[in-house]
């Protein structure tokens, strides 16, 4: 049975998630939560102003939020009444305390929640993962730059856009080692239409791996990278980007789908399984990211 799908947004995300919806033969995109009159849908798809009115319609199976942290809150609280598996952008809340309170309503009221983490749900992540399995005591440092042009937004550190892709990674990848306190540094700053920014964040695992992230909204072009190098001096080194990993400079994986397409598969296998393993695994991932973050609010 094809699952009935609402989307939630109708901005420029919302548009790729689009696409994915209609490639992937397990969901149909039924209805759109839009408030933008010049939006155009195809003329199967009801569009609605309010998410209330979109959940009530009860001719749904599951969501995708493709919106803001405010929105997430909205969503998570009219499924307390209505409960349907929902796919949540990242960040799922714009502060550590939020999202405490929101996870402990999704974990009491049993609804499934998917942050859309995309470094995690990119097949990369599974091969950079394999690596560290088999190298883990000669592992030296880690180094992951993670950037685009923009957005400017004001009084939010780029490193909400871009380094909770990387931060989520790292606290999937090293669940069971020890994170250090992160040391922060600003490395650029500049004032274009909102503030621009790129940092520097280092911290240590178990004490022993050196982890720098350099994150920010100024650099030329999309870039995230990330790369691990080992004390015989070998390395690995993902572009997440591209889709690739290399490892000596030589090509050892590349996606064959889209960290999207996976997100939707995996998401689909959940609500047939009425399987919470994910769910909660992703959400205390997303806490102990927010947790980090939350220090970096405003550049």
């Amino acid at each position: 049975m094809v699952l009935r799908l609402g989307l939630v947004g109708c901005g420029k995300w919302s548009n790729v998630v689009i696409n994915e919806i209609y490639k992937n033969r397990n969901f149909e995109l039924k209805y759109v939560v839009c408030r933008n009159d010049n939006k155009v849908f195809s003329d199967s798809i009801k569009i609605y102003r309010k998410v209330e009115e979109m959940i009530n319609s009860k001719n749904l199976d599951c969501l995708y939020v493709a919106s803001s942290p405010k929105v997430n809150i909205e969503v998570i609280n009219l499924l307390i009444y209505h409960n349907l598996p929902v796919i949540l952008e990242k960040p799922i809340t714009d502060s550590y305390k939020s999202i405490i309170n929101l996870t402990s309503i999704i974990k009491k009221h049993k609804i499934q929640t998917i942050p859309n983490l995309s470094n995690i749900f990119s097949e990369c992540a599974n091969v950079i993962d394999d690596f560290i399995k088999k190298n883990h005591n000669k592992i030296k440092k880690i180094i992951i730059i993670e950037g685009g042009r923009g957005p400017f937004r004001k009084n939010i550190n780029p490193v909400w856009d871009w380094g909770f892709h990387s931060l989520s990674l790292v606290f999937k990848l090293f669940k069971k080692d020890h994170i250090s306190e992160f040391k922060y540094k600003e490395i650029k700053q500049k004032s274009i239409s909102g503030k621009g920014l790129v940092s520097r964040f280092n911290f240590k695992i178990n004490n022993l791996i050196s982890v720098k992230i350099i994150t920010g909204n100024l650099f030329h072009t999309k870039k995230r990278f990330f790369k691990i190098i080992l004390s015989n001096k070998e390395f690995l080194i993902c572009d997440f980007v591209k889709h690739e990993v290399y490892i000596n400079n030589i090509l050892v994986h590349k996606n064959l789908q889209t960290p999207l397409e996976s997100l939707l598969n995996n998401f689909e296998n959940i609500i047939r399984k009425a399987d919470y393993f994910l769910s909660n695994e992703l959400l205390d991932i997303s806490c102990k990211t927010i947790r980090i973050l939350d220090k970096f609010n405003k550049c």
